[in-house]
């Protein structure tokens, strides 16, 4: 073996600086303390928003970052898992904890089905490809009547607040924690 690939080999996987490890772990202890702290509705759900974009801009990453593939229709994906965990919930009852997986299901495989020939393109053309796909899924989900077309899904409310159904009416508080989680 080369000595440049033996001290690759020998770096650590993770940053195992105490001063970076401490910063983070206070990020985190803050992140979970921060709706305590007296925090309005308004903060809650921009906190919200930061997290689920942050979880797009991972994804997002994985294409742009590891292959070098600018992909402009990125969304259709975040749509594609949205649209079926709701679906599973409208139409056949099923709780939101067990259809979010349904949705990342049929999201994954979208992704595989669409991205094993299109990532056969480069540069421009893959840009202007994705871009395309991101269009079509719009053109066909606001006309599509199983997915309520133009009008969307109607998703019923619970009276009153429901971890089962994953609605709250009283505090965005649980919303926040849910993101933070899954960011």
């Amino acid at each position: 073996m080369s000595e440049k690939l033996l001290i690759a080999k020998s770096e650590p996987l993770w940053n195992t600086d105490k001063k970076i490890i401490s910063l983070i772990s206070g990020l985190v202890i803050l992140l979970f303390a921060l709706p305590h702290f007296g925090l309005n509705s308004f903060y809650l759900h921009l906190m919200i928003m930061i997290f689920m974009h942050a979880v797009m801009a991972q994804s997002w990453n994985v294409i742009a970052g590891f292959s070098g593939q600018i992909s402009l229709g990125h969304g259709a994906f975040f749509g594609i898992g949205a649209y079926a965990t709701s679906f599973f919930y409208v139409q056949y009852g099923v709780s939101p904890w067990i259809s979010i997986f349904f949705g990342m299901i049929f999201s994954g495989i979208s992704a595989v089905l669409i991205g094993i020939p299109m990532l056969r393109l480069s540069g421009h053309y893959f840009a202007i490809a994705t871009l395309l796909i991101g269009i079509s899924f719009q053109v066909v989900f606001q006309r599509w009547d199983l997915v309520g077309a133009a009008s969307g899904l109607w998703v019923p409310m619970t009276s009153g607040d429901s971890w089962l159904a994953l609605q709250f009416h009283t505090s965005k508080m649980p919303y926040y924690y849910v993101f933070l989680v899954f960011f």
